[in-house]
């Protein structure tokens, strides 16, 4: 599967407000390894982990061996769920300093 950007609704019906935002979404088999120096566990069902600092880069081949490079400012998150025997990573295309190269 390709890094195609996934929608996510959020809505409300007491006020009648919609928001759409872009999630970026990867499978891969290979296991990605969050060093202490660069990211930090700030939730643990689903896990997610966000970046300490500036620059932080995540290099991702997914499931159709296709390489990716993401790139994290800090205070940026990447969620990480295991499915199947797969690994499914996401993150928030609105969060400052996340780029997809």
């Amino acid at each position: 599967m390709d890094a195609a950007p996934a929608l996510r609704l959020y809505g409300s019906y007491l006020f009648g407000a919609c928001r759409v935002a872009l999630v970026g979404l990867l499978y891969t088999k290979l296991y990605l390894d969050f060093g202490d120096a660069e990211w930090e566990q700030v939730a643990s069902d689903p896990v997610v982990f966000r970046a300490r600092t500036d620059g932080v880069v995540l290099d991702i081949e997914d499931t159709s061996h296709k390489s990716y490079r993401l790139v994290f400012g800090a205070g940026g998150r990447v969620g990480v769920l295991r499915v199947s025997g797969k690994f499914r990573i996401t993150w928030d295309d609105d969060d400052d300093g996340v780029s997809l190269q």
